[in-house]
């Protein structure tokens, strides 16, 4: 793979659009404390790069809207609210950088908002990078080469930020394959994902591992590093292809295209509520499906109350999934579902001991009688069989006589009924006092 590889972006609209498909992102903006949806990193990227490539033109602060749409993987849609409400965000909401303190050039910790303002007219996008961030932007002191074009076949915002990390990893050691080793606290933080290791792992890191191998120029392997039986620590395992063709295209497929059967499904709930669809589509590769979840229930009883005092129903539900109104269990809940978990483990655990009891039990009792008894028990049985008591045992019985599994194991269980005289042998609950009676008197 070359370096760099020349693109034309929409020529027949514009002349002065053709750029290489890396940009340099400085490590300070990489590791950005705010928690933007997946439509709204992409447009900082977009804008972060468009600043770049034209900063000494004296456009460098227009872009057509159709390119712009293009460069973000929406070059299906003709929506233009997804993208002011992404502008919105990036006027108002604060945004922290170098939080993982990586860029050490000049050890700086800050706060703004990622634009100073935008407007969309006749055709095109005007904006105002915070002057903040200028310097940080065009002339970045630790940079990550980011691949404009692979952002858009992204269709999860996890896997974008974890992209732009790998690759800023490997910018800075200047290395092929490299070993990293990230605390989880950090790997929360570069997320922005506060939930527990097993949804985090499940829900976020599997599906990105796969989407980065598939989609990128990087080959990545995940492992956990532990203390005792807690992770405390993600190993991420990196390598860059020998061979991997970029598309020189902007991608052809919507975002519709994207979405998995879980998405979709989703995204049909969304809608029901009334939220147009490109909207949707943004929520359902920007947040998990039990955030969602949780937001539709919330939203809902919320709406239903006597004293409702919500009017617009699916903007209020937009707010709550973007915010995340739905409200986590409070510590008292999340103590009583962890006994709960832990008393159903150990009812489990009982039930396959009980069985297991029962299934020896009943064989050390038929070994202790006579010849005699065990052959009229097993006698008898055969003969119940071809009096077709048991309908579905003759056939079998045919075919493998008492050696056939599922006939020796009725076998046993009728024995069962007929000698087990114990409380502990008959019944689960005897059986589970009889077992905590002989640990406390082992102790």
């Amino acid at each position: 793979m070359t370096d760099k590889s020349t693109i034309v972006i929409n020529t027949e609209q514009s002349t002065d659009l053709m750029a290489s498909d890396y940009y340099m992102k400085p490590t300070a903006t990489i590791h950005i404390g705010n928690n933007l949806t997946f439509i709204e990193r992409k447009l900082f990227n977009l804008l972060v790069w468009h600043s770049q490539i034209n900063r000494l033109t004296k456009k460098k602060e227009l872009l057509h809207f159709d390119e712009l749409m293009g460069l973000i993987g929406l070059n299906k849609s003709r929506n233009k609210e997804v993208i002011q409400g992404a502008l919105e965000t990036l006027v108002t909401s604060k945004i922290t950088w170098n939080t993982l303190e990586r860029d050490r050039t000049n050890n700086q910790w800050g706060v703004c908002t990622f634009l100073a303002g935008a407007e969309i007219s006749n055709g095109k996008l005007r904006y105002l990078i915070n002057p903040f961030l200028i310097d940080k932007i065009e002339n970045p002191s630790v940079y990550a080469k980011i691949q404009l074009l692979v952002q858009a076949q992204f269709r999860s915002k996890y896997s974008l930020i974890l992209y732009e990390f790998i690759i800023d990893e490997l910018s800075r050691r200047r290395e092929k394959k490299l070993t990293v080793d990230v605390n989880l606290d950090d790997l929360r933080k570069v997320l922005q994902y506060d939930g527990e290791f097993k949804t985090l792992n499940k829900d976020v890191l599997k599906p990105s591992v796969k989407e980065i191998n598939a989609e990128t120029d990087i080959e990545l392997t995940l492992s956990t590093r532990k203390k005792g039986r807690k992770v405390v620590a993600i190993i991420l395992e990196i390598e860059r292809k020998d061979h991997f063709q970029l598309p020189l295209n902007l991608p052809s497929r919507g975002l519709v295209d994207k979405l998995t059967d879980e998405q979709e499904a989703i995204k049909e709930q969304l809608m029901a509520s009334e939220i147009n669809e490109q909207k949707s589509i943004e929520l359902v590769l920007s947040y998990s499906e039990e955030r969602i979840l949780n937001n539709i229930n919330y939203v809902n009883q919320e709406v239903n109350k006597k004293s409702s005092k919500v009017r617009n129903a699916a903007a209020y539900l937009i707010k709550a999934i973007e915010h995340n109104y739905s409200p986590s269990p409070s510590p008292k809940k999340t103590v009583k579902k962890a006994e709960q978990d832990i008393a159903a483990e150990y009812k489990q655990a009982m039930e396959k001991e009980f069985a297991e009891f029962r299934d020896t039990r009943v064989k050390e009792i038929f070994e202790e009688q006579s010849e005699e008894w065990k052959e009229d028990r097993q006698n008898k049985f055969i003969k119940d069989i071809k009096a077709n008591k048991y309908p579905t045992l003759d056939m079998l019985f045919k075919r493998g006589g008492m050696e056939s599994k599922i006939v020796k194991e009725t076998f046993w269980s009728e024995l069962k009924e007929e000698v087990f005289t114990k409380p502990e042998e008959k019944d689960f609950d005897e059986f589970v006092k009889w077992k905590e009676l002989e640990k406390a008197e082992l102790a």
